[in-house]
């Protein structure tokens, strides 16, 4: 598995696998299922892109390194269950200070269930256009070395 920061030809990927992600979200209201323009939902944000196989995306993470806020994190579902997640969050550590947060949408069950899994915490519950969230907060990662991880920078950033 490859991560590495998003370059501008990333960017369709993405896309579409961000708007698979939100058809396929049983947990979002239909209403927040019409947003799905990638591009416009992480203005400013730095994206890290996780490759099983070169040049097929398995999973992205967008984050605002200026609040250590987590904004996306989605895995494509041909890469679920084979720690793509779990690595990005592995390399964002190379990249990003802790404590980080992040919203879960409460009703996203998979995804709550992998945070506590991996050491966060909720530190309050609120309500937002998608509906009920648990604000979570990671202290800092305990995510052991994944030995076939590697992690590159680039520095062109899309966003």
């Amino acid at each position: 598995m490859q991560i590495r920061i998003a370059v501008t030809a990333d960017l369709t990927a993405i896309q579409t696998l961000f708007s698979q992600a939100m058809h396929d979200a049983d947990w979002l209201p239909s209403a927040a299922k019409q947003a799905d323009d990638f591009a416009a939902a992480s203005v400013g944000e730095t994206i890290l892109i996780a490759e099983l196989e070169p040049g097929v995306p398995a999973g992205f993470l967008s984050y605002q390194p200026e609040h250590a806020f987590i904004h996306h994190l989605y895995v494509a579902q041909h890469a679920q269950g084979r720690g793509v997640g779990r690595s990005l969050l592995h390399a964002l550590h190379a990249h990003l200070a802790c404590p980080w947060h992040l919203k879960c949408v409460v009703n996203n069950h998979a995804a709550h269930a992998f945070y506590l899994r991996m050491g966060w915490t909720v530190v309050q519950r609120a309500t937002s256009e998608h509906g009920d969230y648990y604000l979570l907060r990671l202290a800092a990662p305990d995510i052991p070395e994944l030995p076939d991880c590697a992690t590159q920078q680039d520095s062109s950033n899309p966003a």
